[in-house]
């Protein structure tokens, strides 16, 4: 299932959590993603709900040759560095989403710029496209 919001780019799939995992970093890392940190948001939020917390990771990839692109076109797009791919558990499988650049960029006036945001979203797109 397939979900697009204007924010972010969505999949659901029915795969195990921690398969989905390891797919997706070496995915990531294949297509030029450096991974530079995972953030394990269930294991940060225990405590905050009586109800046990569904595994989620938000994990910070950058390919460091569009981020050098984009900072040399513009220096402050580093405040959207690395970029942000999340996966979380579901009932029946997992949620996998990556944020759209271009939306995140809103009504830059910058070509240059909104090209190598939508040519990094389109390959992480593919990325989750193809788990």
């Amino acid at each position: 299932m397939n979900r697009n919001m204007s924010y972010c780019y969505r999949r659901q799939l029915k795969q195990p959590f921690a398969e989905t995992l390891l797919r997706l970093r070496e995915k990531m890392v294949y297509e030029g993603f450096n991974i530079h940190y995972e953030i394990d948001v269930s294991n940060i939020m225990r405590g905050k709900s009586v109800e046990k917390q569904a595994q989620h990771r938000i994990i910070g990839g950058c390919n460091t040759d569009y981020a050098y692109q984009a900072l040399l076109v513009e220096p402050s797009v580093g405040t959207l560095l690395p970029c942000n791919t999340t996966i979380r558990e579901l009932e029946d499988g997992v949620e996998v989403a990556v944020a759209d650049l271009v939306f995140m960029l809103g009504d830059t006036p910058n070509p240059t710029l909104l090209k190598i945001a939508r040519n990094i979203t389109d390959r992480l797109r593919d990325i989750i496209d193809n788990l």
